[in-house]
This record gives structure tokens, sequence and C-alpha cells, in this order.
């Protein structure tokens, strides 16, 4: 039984990948928790040189490794909402794009685009269809080709209409490979049924 408390240790997927074979594949990160406030917990890996990640308590609550999934109610409880004060930040909404033809698909927010460009490139996340789809064009030397379709002010908004280019691209039977698996937002579900802080996005 793993206890959710400071010097426990702890281990989370950090990224998903598929292999020419299509077998899954996933890396893990070990470690110790360091802090725990409100929103994020902090956690020194076991690694050398070790490291330190500050992970959202909604981040770790998805990726998570299977062998501390009993940690899941304790890390949930302390989850807080989405910020109660004005948001006036600028987010862009954006496409990745195929290269060859043009066509999105995968539609996003960011605070910061080409660091979550970056990022998307190196595979992170748990998203495997996107790193799969990621995955074979850097087998062949390309990446997805980076579109800012829009940018509003405010999280809320910024989701608002990440849902309708969703709706957009989905209607026109464009293959995405968001989070959502396509079917989610095709039923009207949107990133908030599963609330994402906002200072999660664009990192």
């Amino acid at each position: 039984m793993h206890r959710f408390e400071v010097g426990q240790p702890i281990a989370w997927i950090n990224s998903v990948w598929a292999d020419e074979n299509e077998q899954i594949h996933y890396s893990t990160l070990e470690g110790v928790i360091k802090r725990i406030t409100p929103y994020t917990v902090v956690i020194r890996t076991n690694q050398e040189p070790p490291k330190e990640y500050r992970l959202h308590k909604w981040e770790l609550l998805q990726d998570i490794h299977p062998d501390y999934s009993d940690l899941k109610e304790a890390i949930g409880a302390g989850i807080g909402g989405p910020p109660k004060q004005e948001d006036t930040k600028v987010y862009a909404i954006y496409a990745l794009c195929d290269p060859a033809t043009g066509t999105a698909r995968y539609i996003g927010i960011s605070k910061n685009v080409q660091s979550r460009y970056k990022q998307h490139c190196t595979c992170s996340g748990t998203n495997l269809q996107k790193n799969i789809w990621i995955q074979q064009l850097l087998q062949k030397n390309q990446q997805p080709i980076l579109s800012v379709i829009e940018t509003v002010r405010g999280f809320k908004a910024a989701c608002e209409r990440e849902k309708v280019w969703i709706h957009h691209y989905l209607d026109l039977g464009l293959p995405l490979t968001n989070w959502n698996e396509n079917e989610q937002a095709r039923n009207g579900g949107t990133r908030e049924d599963f609330f994402i802080p906002e200072e999660l996005i664009g990192r």
C-alpha cells in the first residue's frame, strides 16, 4: 500500500510510442515526492543526475504508473478547480498538419506555440494516436506543419474556439488525432470535461 506523502516513492508514465512492428512501448520515470501543494507535486527522480519535475495533480492522475494506481484517490482529492480571476492571457488555437497534404491532423491551444510544437515533435505525452502519426513522419525525416488558426484572450474562450475548430475539421471528414479519439468531440465534449489547468497549456 503506497502513501501519497513527502518522502514516499512514486512512478509515472512519461511517454508512449509504437515501434515499426506496431508494438506499444512506454517510458517510466521513478522518484521520490519532495513537495505537495494544493495543485502540484514536485518529484525528484532516481536517475543520475537526479532531476526535479513539477507535475500538476491532474497530469499525475492521468499518467501515474499502474503499480501506483492505489494513490489515485489521494491525488484526486486535492485537485482544485480552474482559476477564479479573469484570464487575459493570449492563447493560440493551432493545427498540426500533414506535410504532404496540408490537412489538419491535430488541433490544440497554447500560450507558447513554438515550445508546444517542439514537445509534440518529441512525441511526449500519452496521446498514442498523435504520437504514432508524428513518429511515422519522423521516420521519413519529416515533421508536422504548425499552423496558427487564430488567437484569443482567456483560457475559457480558447477552449470554446478549440471546440469549434475540432468540430469544423471533423465535419470535413479529417482524421484528427486529438486526445478525445474524435468521438467525444463529435458528441459535444471538450477538454473541459477533463479539466486541464491553464498552467499546463503551452508548456
